[in-house]
């Protein structure tokens, strides 16, 4: 038996946290992960203008990418507020400005959340996101790439996977992206780096059988993507693709208070056998479950 991988997925990280976060912006996210033990990839719009890429001499400014994303952050550097400025200083009014910007990793992705070591996400197909920079001869070399496989009248497809796999994961160090505020698509600037984002994209030989692409890049296609994304979210034909836990795969789970942490151990003392093994004493791994909850609140102020 091959041990490599053993040794790899059981290394200590000490820089970095030893768990993945997930984070979301409503109860019902978490309670419906947890009941079905399941997390859903959702294409999510991804600005690449900044690496300059054209089909049939358009450049493409957007691209939807099918995913899940995690943070790889110690838990006292939940709360800690991050770099964020608007775009457009007249968008928002000042008091609505000061409470925007005010802003911590968990305000702007939402205050539940659901942890995983980073053995169990390893071994699901999870990776550090690329951070690139825009000087970077790397980008210079992408761009390059891109055009010679444009330029061929037909690409192998070992060489189109390898480049869309590479679009995939890769994000730039610093850049723009926009959140709904009082009914307006609000646009900011963020510095990527410090999400320290892990992603998970299906892999193509899953997606091939379900006709589906990792990268969206036709616009009118995008325009569909929250209807595509519900249809991947209640069609058991894309089951193949979820990410599938256990209740011991989980490391913690997190709520914003602690009318929420009760609100959570009624849901999860009441949940059937979804998650839990059915050769183990259910009422056990339930307790063992609840002992998993924190509150963001008392995070801010002990860690």
């Amino acid at each position: 038996m091959d041990r490599t991988a053993d040794l790899i997925y059981d290394v200590e990280y000490v820089q970095s946290a030893n768990s993945l976060f997930h984070f979301m912006k409503k109860d019902e996210f978490l309670f419906n992960a947890l009941q079905k033990g399941r997390l859903v990839p959702r294409y999510c719009v991804e600005d690449i203008s900044y690496i300059g890429l054209t089909i049939d001499h358009v450049l493409i400014n957007q691209v939807a990418v099918l995913q899940k994303c995690f943070c790889d952050m110690p838990l006292h550097q939940l709360t800690k507020k991050f770099y964020l400025e608007l775009t457009d200083k007249n968008s928002l009014s000042a008091e609505k400005q000061r409470e925007v910007l005010n802003n911590t990793h968990t305000a702007f992705y939402g205050e539940y959340a659901i942890a995983f070591s980073k053995k169990w996400g390893i071994k699901h197909g999870l990776t550090p996101v690329h951070y690139i920079s825009e000087q970077a001869s790397t980008l210079k070399s992408m761009q390059e790439s891109f055009s010679a496989i444009m330029s061929q009248e037909s690409v192998q497809d070992e060489m189109a996977n390898e480049f869309i796999d590479r679009l995939a994961y890769i994000k730039p160090l610093q850049g723009t992206m926009g959140r709904t505020i009082e009914g307006k698509t609000i646009s900011f600037v963020k510095n990527f780096h410090d999400e320290k984002e892990w992603r998970y994209v299906p892999p193509i030989s899953i997606l091939s059988n379900l006709n589906m692409e990792r990268l969206i890049f036709k616009s009118y296609i995008r325009n569909e993507i929250d209807v595509i994304n519900k249809n991947i979210e209640s069609l058991e034909r894309y089951g193949p693709i979820c990410l599938d836990f256990s209740a011991d795969d989980i490391r913690y789970l997190i709520v914003p208070s602690e009318e929420a942490r009760i609100n959570l151990i009624k849901r999860i003392l009441g949940f059937s056998d979804g998650i839990f093994k059915g050769d183990e004493d259910i009422a056990i791994q339930k307790s063992i479950l609840v002992s998993k909850i924190l509150v963001l609140k008392e995070i801010e102020k002990d860690w």
